[in-house]
């Protein structure tokens, strides 16, 4: 067995560059090819208030589901892909800018289609900001009773909420997808959608000149596979490229195809998550075999995801999981959803995999504990080994986990408890992001110092795991491929797993003698580890997919 140690070190921001000259937004393929959806654009501000067109050609506002709040956004030609019209359901209109130095709307016909007819849209959060591209300028709603373009500071999640738009449809085609400036995009396949056979990867770049598509293989070594550029394109002078993506040559199953556009010293990333049924299967499901730091034990707990139906529920009662924590303290930006309300639910089965969907529209993502509420459920004892196989996206504020806590903590957020992190990984690029390949192990030894605190004294480890540079492994980052995570809490040390490497270890603390232990897997957004959420670029969505969990139980 292999043995890898790390030590601290520092987050070195590098800054995603923008592009200040080339706003931009995108429509999905089927908003350009068919029926525009037909929105209403409704104020943050004043949620009652929406964007109206008075028979005179007045902009106002006024109440929901009037003809004279009706809209299309439809892509402005000749604009370098990066702007829309918006146009008024009723009179064919064009929602402007007046000319000069005026914060005025003015409604003007087709035909004089300009840059003060020509708008910037880009998302925060689940609204947007509607940008003239002549002016700079922000549609708002600050004169209270009548919207102008004069607003000139950013609205954003936090601020100048009067400069913010909900994009509601009423009808027609898909709403547009709208992303901030410099973010390459792919238009097709959606993301998160299932693929098979040779598939076209439509890349949406303005401002760029060169597109590469990259995908992990299973060809090469039979256990981590390798890196493979699929193909490259020239962009054209709207950023638009194709590349085509043959999945037979791939992994079957959740598959990650990684785009990276270029231009003159910038680059921007997108991760595209789909799932794959062409392909060969390629370590997937429970091995036969335990693994290496099991030796002598035996199997105690097995979930492969390939029983009929999942089993969460709130509480944990009458189920397998729980999907919250256990004596309180969800810590997710975004809340941990139920699986009872199969509308909003974060968890679905996909073949014999579990998908986590964090998504802002519905205002969830997952969490699963193996403990339920009153304390019940499956633990495991020391000496035992904890295991499990995963993938999550990488995108700003993405937070996803595998870890172990003593059973004591569900009976309130101040009882001692030890928490093992196996995996916590931290999504996103570019200033303001953790700019992570890696990802951190921590131990945690909650309310157990004299003054109530974190007891420190214990040995411990709390590090980042540079895990494409682990001696003898694969390469792969955690957002690129799957890998297995585990941890052995021994009678004498507790030790720590990144594909059968250890990467970790350190005395097992006294807690963790003490009691049994249970797991944990969660895809938290934000929160509580202080990063910036922007999940835009992938149509506010973001998937974790879990293979199996297995845990060995010892004498």
């Amino acid at each position: 067995m292999k043995k890898w140690f790390t030590c601290r070190c520092y987050l070195v921001a590098s800054m995603l560059l923008y592009s200040a000259a080339m706003p931009v937004a995108a429509a999905d393929d089927g908003a350009k090819q068919g029926e525009p959806a037909v929105v209403e654009l409704q104020s943050r501000w004043q949620q009652s208030k929406f964007l109206h067109f008075t028979d005179g050609g007045q902009v106002s506002l006024g109440a929901a589901g009037a003809e004279a709040g009706r809209w299309t956004l439809e892509p402005a030609r000749g604009s370098g892909g990066g702007a829309f019209v918006i146009r008024h359901g009723m009179t064919g209109q064009l929602l402007s800018a007046a000319e000069g130095d005026s914060s005025a709307l003015v409604a003007v016909n087709a035909a004089a289609v300009g840059d003060r007819s020509r708008w910037i849209i880009e998302p925060v959060d689940t609204f947007v900001t509607i940008r003239n591209a002549a002016t700079g300028k922000y549609l708002n709603i600050e004169k209270q009773g009548t919207p102008d373009v004069g607003l000139d500071k950013q609205p954003d999640a936090k601020n100048w909420w009067s400069g913010l738009w909900q994009v509601n449809r009423v009808s027609g085609g898909e709403l547009p997808r709208f992303r901030k400036a410099g973010l390459v995009m792919v238009t097709s396949p959606a993301y998160g959608s299932t693929i098979s056979g040779d598939v076209d990867v439509r890349i949406s770049a303005p401002g760029f000149g060169k597109a590469t598509v990259r995908c992990w293989s299973s060809s090469g070594d039979a256990k981590f596979g390798r890196d493979s550029v699929v193909g490259e394109a020239d962009l054209d002078d709207d950023g638009a490229g194709v590349v085509r993506f043959p999945a037979s040559d791939y992994p079957r199953g959740p598959v990650c195809v990684r785009v990276s556009a270029t231009q003159a010293g910038k680059t921007s990333n997108y991760y595209l998550m789909l799932y794959n049924t062409a392909g060969k299967q390629w370590n997937a499901g429970i091995p036969s075999k335990a693994p290496p730091a099991a030796e002598g034990m035996k199997l105690a707990f097995a979930d492969d995801f390939d029983k009929p139906e999942l089993s969460i529920t709130k509480d944990g009662s009458n189920a397998t999981y729980m999907s919250h924590k256990p004596g309180g303290g969800d810590f997710s930006g975004i809340p941990f959803g139920d699986h009872e309300n199969r509308e909003t639910t974060p968890f679905s089965q996909v073949d014999t995999y579990l998908r986590i969907r964090a998504d802002q529209s519905k205002k969830t993502t997952g969490l699963l504990s193996s403990l339920r509420k009153d304390g019940t459920g499956f633990t495991a004892t020391v000496p035992c080994y904890f295991e499990a196989r995963l993938i999550a996206q990488s995108a700003p504020g993405t937070w996803p986990a595998f870890w172990t806590m003593t059973t004591g903590v569900h009976k309130g957020l101040k009882t001692p408890a030890d928490e093992l992190d196996v995996i916590e990984a931290y999504g996103g690029e570019g200033k303001g992001n953790p700019n992570q390949r890696g990802y951190w192990i921590h131990s945690h030894y909650w309310n157990q110092a004299p003054d109530g605190g974190k007891d420190y004294s214990q040995d411990r480890f709390a590090d980042q795991i540079k895990m494409t540079q682990i001696p003898g492994g694969g390469e792969a980052s955690w957002y690129e491929t799957f890998h297995t995570y585990g941890v052995l809490i021994g009678k004498e040390y507790t030790v720590y797993y990144c594909d059968d490497i250890e990467v970790a270890r350190h005395k097992t603390a006294r807690l963790s003698l003490e009691q049994p232990h249970f797991f944990f897997v969660n895809f938290a957004i934000g929160g509580a580890s202080g990063w910036k959420i922007d999940l835009s670029q992938y149509g506010g969505v973001a998937d974790m997919y879990v293979d199996y969990v297995r845990v060995y139980q010892g004498k």
